[in-house]
């Protein structure tokens, strides 16, 4: 199955997916910290009563919070460093910004 990729194919694969593993745990750390931020200053309650209904669904979702909040560091990252592999990230990264963040 890998006799075409040799070991430095192989080094690179397990490179990269200690970048994105690493990325995830961070971005995830961060968008938890995010999210109790601004439940501690009253935004998301804020956001809840004066927000549209779809608002208000959205940041009632701790999932989803943390989902958006890590697509939008996503973003900023893909436009500073180019790399498109960090498109992965918000996938493997909502989960621990969500149990962080419960």
């Amino acid at each position: 199955m890998m006799g075409d990729m040799g070991l430095m194919g192989l080094m690179g694969l397990m490179g990269l997916m200690g970048c994105v593993l690493m990325a995830a745990i961070l971005t995830g750390c961060l968008t938890s910290w995010v999210v109790i931020l601004l439940r501690k200053w009253g935004v998301l309650e804020w956001l809840q009563v004066h927000g549209s209904e779809f608002v208000g669904k959205l940041v009632s979702c701790d999932y989803c919070m943390n989902w958006w909040l890590a697509w939008v560091v996503v973003v900023v990252a893909l436009v500073v460093t180019g790399e498109w592999w960090v498109v992965a990230v918000p996938f493997f990264s909502t989960t621990v910004g969500r149990w962080l963040s419960m």
